[in-house]
């Protein structure tokens, strides 16, 4: 099987049954590129963009769109499943593991490139996405139910916070 459209992966996904088995199928077999993202990446200076493609009660598709250099924050996923395609460019996923009273620190990085899926587990994890290279970048995040906040990392020590998730688009309008 080989996905190569948004359309087609949504038609390939239960809106209506949260199914991790087939989100990960998906994710492994979707071949889009940035054409084929068009209708759904804006781009900002000032920071990445998260642009909302498709959310049911079972899962939510969103696009990233990053400039050079930019990063997320250190977060979680609230202790859901997620999957990320990078469709352009190389982004860097930093893992921090999250130890009771200690400060969470990158303990590992990946560098992913157009094409690489990365699979986001673990309610003691954290993830930041960095956009280290000179030229913009796609990644395609898909989470196995909708997540409507994030736990971040406030400032450089142990304590977290929520931060309510904001889109730059649903379905390919600019908010």
């Amino acid at each position: 099987m080989k996905l190569e459209s948004i359309s087609e992966l949504l038609n390939f996904l239960n809106p209506n049954k949260r199914d991790v088995r087939k989100c990960l199928e998906a994710m492994k077999s979707l071949d889009v590129d940035s054409l084929k993202m068009k209708g759904y990446t804006f781009w900002n200076k000032e920071g990445y963009t998260r642009n909302l493609i498709s959310k049911t009660e079972s899962f939510e598709l969103f696009a990233c769109c990053w400039e050079p250099g930019q990063a997320s924050r250190l977060h979680d996923l609230n202790g859901q499943t997620g999957w990320i395609k990078v469709v352009q460019g190389e982004l860097d996923f930093g893992v921090a593991k999250l130890n009771e009273g200690e400060n969470p620190l990158i303990s590992s990085t990946e560098k992913l490139e157009a094409g690489d899926l990365f699979i986001q587990q673990g309610k003691k994890q954290m993830y930041q996405m960095e956009n280290n290279s000179n030229q913009r970048a796609i990644s395609l995040h898909l989470y196995s139910l909708p997540i409507t906040y994030y736990n971040v990392l406030n400032g450089s020590g142990t304590d977290v916070e929520n931060l309510n998730i904001v889109y730059h688009s649903i379905n390919g309008t600019l908010i």
